[in-house]
């Protein structure tokens, strides 16, 4: 299955089990009018190309954006992300997983707002698949949202089976690690993932060390157990501010360099 063709998993042999995660999202927005995120949605991985028309063919690939909210999630990487992609590139929710059955709320308490005599504003966990296009008209997805408590390896499985059917070639994993660095120098990153082209003479620093897992880390390594192009990039910022947020004005440096599938 081509990235230009239209995904049913009740129409492509899989198994339905597989997607009992998954809330999917297939009925494209209109072109004319900007989606519920404030994006404008354009032509878009999950609608079959028209003879002649522009854009890339299926022959390029598509590469998947991973970065998730755990706890390698410092300066608040994975929402900024999110934001800054979603609100400057035409998009369409394809996906959302079923946050019932990924989350202990008790763990990890929901926000509300609580103004005068009434409650407003719930904002529970969410872990969403988006479909974007950049400037250059070329097609990726996005996975964002809050890192799951149950699940890992069903989650896991789900999206290797998404990446195989929708013809992702490249997946990038992005987050970033407080760490003893000073704010008066460049970040640091370390590198990481099989695609040499893509890792090699990056890294500022790369140890040999045990580490805590999370959801990305363990999406990383099963990706690569399965032979798909993976590569990510966690960031190093100062410990003393990975709680804050990170200056928006320095997001577009993110934007000028994304790694392409081959």
């Amino acid at each position: 299955m081509g990235p230009n063709d239209q995904f049913d998993p009740g129409q492509s042999g899989v198994d339905g089990d597989r997607f009992s995660l998954l809330h999917l999202h297939a009925e494209p927005q209109d072109e004319a009018h900007p989606d519920e995120d404030g994006g404008q949605a354009g032509e878009l991985v999950m609608r079959s190309n028209e003879p002649g028309q522009d854009g890339p063919s299926s022959a390029e690939g598509l590469s998947m954006l991973v970065s998730v909210a755990g706890h390698t999630d410092a300066y608040q990487l994975s929402e900024q992300m999110a934001d800054s992609l979603l609100s400057a590139l035409p998009h369409r929710q394809m996906a959302s997983f079923d946050v019932d059955a990924l989350f202990d709320y008790r763990s990890r308490r929901p926000r509300m707002l609580f103004t005068d005599s009434r409650f407003s504003e719930f904002q529970g966990p969410r872990l969403d698949l988006y479909e974007l296009q950049d400037a250059l008209g070329r097609n990726f997805l996005l996975l964002t949202g809050d890192e799951p408590d149950f699940h890992w390896e069903k989650v896991a499985e789900t999206l290797l089976e998404l990446a195989n059917h929708l013809g992702v070639s490249l997946t990038v994993f992005a987050d970033a690690l407080g760490l003893p660095a000073p704010h008066t120098r460049p970040l640091g990153v370390t590198a990481h993932g099989n695609r040499e082209d893509l890792v090699s003479g990056i890294s500022t620093w790369s140890p040999n060390a045990q580490v805590e897992a999370g959801l990305s880390q363990m999406l990383e390594h099963r990706f690569d157990a399965a032979y798909h192009d993976v590569v990510g990039y966690t960031v190093h910022v100062p410990h003393y501010l990975a709680s804050g947020k990170y200056p928006k004005w320095q997001w577009p440096r993110w934007s000028t360099s994304a790694p392409r599938a081959r």
